[in-house]
């Protein structure tokens, strides 16, 4: 690959990162743990297998958080709240590494 490719392709992906960091920064802290949790632990199919990328949170908030088998958001909401409440925000993310 020559260089300019290479740096093209490096900035695609740099760019895909900071919109990632900015929609994460935007959430509250609870859900920033829940997309953390489910990034390390959810090992279904994303195309059919796995909700998660069905809902976004505002969606999810405004339906009230919905309930099925694969409701991904409240479980992982869930998760994050107990986390939250015995563990700081370092800790958790150390967890989270861990469970990778």
């Amino acid at each position: 690959m020559d260089t300019e490719k290479r740096i093209e392709t490096l900035e695609k992906e740099l760019s895909e990162l900071k919109k990632e960091r900015d929609y994460l920064k935007g959430l509250p802290l609870k859900y920033q743990i829940a997309e953390l949790l489910h990034g390390a632990m959810c090992h279904h199919n994303h195309t059919d297998g796995c909700g998660w990328y069905y809902e976004t949170w505002h969606s999810w908030e405004k339906k009230g958080g919905w309930t099925n088998k694969y409701d991904d958001r409240s479980g992982y909401v869930t998760k994050a709240v107990k986390l939250l409440n015995s563990f700081s925000v370092e800790q958790i993310k150390e967890i989270v590494e861990v469970l990778k």
